[in-house]
């Protein structure tokens, strides 16, 4: 996500944010489609996944 106010969040930004076991199931939910409504207000990205584990 990019706008002109905010520099471009990269995958390997996210990555370092989580351990290797939450970040590789975060990208099997987004590779299945279950990300939803991502949305960035200020410094804050959000959105909906749908899934079963914390």
């Amino acid at each position: 996500m990019t706008d002109e106010n905010h520099p471009t969040v990269d995958r390997a930004d996210v990555q370092e944010l989580y351990p290797d076991d939450v970040f590789e199931r975060c990208e099997n939910y987004y590779a299945k489609g279950r990300v939803r409504e991502r949305t960035r207000v200020d410094d804050t990205v959000t959105a909906t996944v749908e899934g079963s584990q914390l």
